[in-house]
């Protein structure tokens, strides 16, 4: 009965890998895009918000949108926060709200376009802003950056990375002196 047994094993694991090797290859993997935000504090004037909208996923990196960055005056964003987000919606939004300022990020899925306070920005000719006054409503000056590569590694956190990698944005965002 044991011998059955082994050859009944035997014979199926031969049909099985024969299956295998007979099976055409596997496709290449699909691409999942993500979509999502978050922000971080950078300094007692400066904070910052960024966003992926339907953006390819790979292993090592988050690939972002979009980067803001908010200054006000020193101590402006040191109070309570609401955050509320709709990353598959259309527009997809990410805002954060005090009583003081509302930081809000819109993009238009179909046109790639970011809207930034009264601003609408297409994301293929710039994809980094900085909005000043953000602690004055009805006085912000919103100011486009540039458009750079926004791969950042996995690990780091994106509002930083951005500014460890390009001078001219770090000086627009923290002046000459950091």
């Amino acid at each position: 009965m044991n011998l059955n047994w082994a050859c009944c094993t035997l014979f199926v694991t031969s049909a099985l890998l024969a299956q295998v090797a007979d099976a055409p290859p596997a496709s290449p993997p699909k691409s999942t895009l993500m979509s999502g935000s978050g922000g971080f504090p950078l300094t007692a004037s400066v904070t910052s918000l960024w966003g992926a909208v339907d953006e390819v996923a790979s292993e090592g990196k988050k690939t972002l949108s979009f980067m803001i960055y908010y200054r006000g005056a020193e101590g402006w964003h040191k109070r309570k926060w609401s955050m509320s987000s709709d990353w598959y919606g259309h527009p997809f939004f990410a805002e954060f709200k005090s009583d003081v300022a509302t930081l809000r990020a819109e993009v238009d899925r179909s046109g790639r376009i970011l809207k930034v306070l009264d601003q609408s920005i297409d994301l293929s000719k710039a994809n980094v802003v900085f909005v000043d006054h953000v602690d004055q409503p009805g006085s912000e000056v919103v100011t486009v950056l540039g458009h750079i590569n926004l791969s950042v590694p996995a690990d780091a956190n994106p509002a930083l990375w951005v500014l460890q990698q390009n001078e001219s944005i770090r000086t627009s965002v923290l002046g000459a002196d950091k």
